[in-house]
Order: structure tokens, then C-alpha cells, then sequence
């Protein structure tokens, strides 16, 4: 079934642009007058290879509209449901846009599906925790002797490709992994719908 591998192509660009900071090797650096460890949050990656992680995330997301439409067709569910799906969702709106910018190199026709003409900016590979949005969580991130990241509370922390979205003037509509992690959820919903099940992984 085609759309259960753009699901999967989905997780397979999930996982480059988002790692478990327990995942991330720490190195041990020994020289005659110190010892330390090193975690080196670029993983040798070049400015273009980043850029290629982040855009085919982008690309994944966007491009699924089609094959779940083609899905219901052939499987006696109603395929308006992806573009209601669309228009409920600011965020899956916004990750269309900015596939149609990158797909046909300028501004979308009148400001895209979301009428916010979204670029997108800055993109690199960092250190990203983030706490759970109820009173008094927390998340910290020590080095540990076993050459590992350790991660403590019940927030998360991950290495994450991603960069700043921008709208018309300037304005910042939020960080791209932010607003893939809201699109994908619009998607999962219709999922359910579908009963495709949920089909996509953000561990």
C-alpha cells in the first residue's frame, strides 16, 4: 500500500531531524594537562546536508495530501477529508507552503493555504529540551562517564535539525520542528478517521 511507505518515508525523516540526546555519542578527550568530554551537537554535517534533512521533512509531510486522497479513493473513504484536514490546520498549512516554495522557487499565489507566504530560515542542528506545559517540569542534560548524554524530568531533549519559520514582514511564526510535530498530529487524526491507525512515530 503506497501511503503506508510515504508513512514510513515520514519516520525515516523524522529520525534524521530529531535524535534522543541519549542517543547522541559524548567523546573523551585526554590531552598531558586535561581531560574532558566533547559533545559535538553538528555530527560532522555540512550546512547542505542540513538543509537537505530539513526540507525533506517538509517534503514528506506535504506531499502525503495526495497520496491519502488517492488512498480513500480506492478504499470507500471519503478523500475530502484530507483537504478539510488541511484547512483545519494552520500548521499542516504552513509545512504545504513552504513545500511549494521549495518546489517551484518563489512566494505561493496569494500568501499559499495558509495566506502567511511561510519561509523558512536558519536552519542547524542543536540541542533542544523542552519542558512538558503544566507547573514545575523540568528537563536537564548531563554528560555522563559512559560516553552518553543523560537526561532527567519529565521533559525531553533532543539533538534537532530544524530553523526559524517566517511569515510576510518578518514575522516568526515558530520553530520548524514545532509546527512539523503540530502538521503531523492534523495527519494522525485523519488517520483514525481513515482507520489507517497511527501510523506515524515522533520517538
Amino acid at each position: 500500500m503506497d501511503v503506508v511507505e510515504r508513512l514510513r518515508r515520514i519516520n525515516s525523516a523524522l529520525t534524521r531531524c530529531r535524535v534522543p540526546a541519549t542517543q547522541w555519542p559524548v567523546r573523551f578527550v585526554q590531552t598531558p594537562k586535561m581531560r574532558f568530554m566533547e559533545a559535538n551537537f553538528g555530527g560532522g554535517a555540512s550546512p547542505d546536508q542540513l538543509l537537505n534533512d530539513a526540507w525533506s521533512l517538509i517534503a514528506n509531510i506535504a506531499s502525503l495530501a495526495d497520496h491519502l486522497r488517492k488512498w480513500a479513493r480506492v478504499n470507500g473513504r471519503d478523500p475530502r477529508k484530507v483537504d478539510e484536514t488541511i484547512r483545519a490546520s494552520r500548521d499542516l498549512q504552513v509545512v504545504i507552503d513552504l513545500w511549494n516554495r521549495d518546489k517551484h522557487g518563489g512566494d505561493p499565489r496569494n500568501g499559499g493555504k495558509s495566506g502567511l507566504n511561510p519561509r523558512l530560515d536558519g536552519v542547524e542542528r542543536a540541542l533542544q529540551m523542552r519542558t512538558q506545559a503544566k507547573k514545575g517540569s523540568s528537563v536537564m542534560v548531563q554528560q555522563g562517564r559512559d560516553g552518553r548524554l543523560h537526561s532527567y524530568g519529565d521533559g525531553t531533549a533532543s539533538i534537532d535539525t530544524s530553523g526559524t519559520v517566517y511569515g510576510a514582514q518578518g514575522k516568526k511564526l515558530g520553530d520548524l520542528q514545532d509546527i512539523a510535530a503540530a502538521a503531523i498530529k492534523a495527519w494522525e487524526a485523519l488517520l483514525v478517521t481513515y482507520e489507517v491507525g497511527r501510523g506515524i512515530s515522533m520517538n
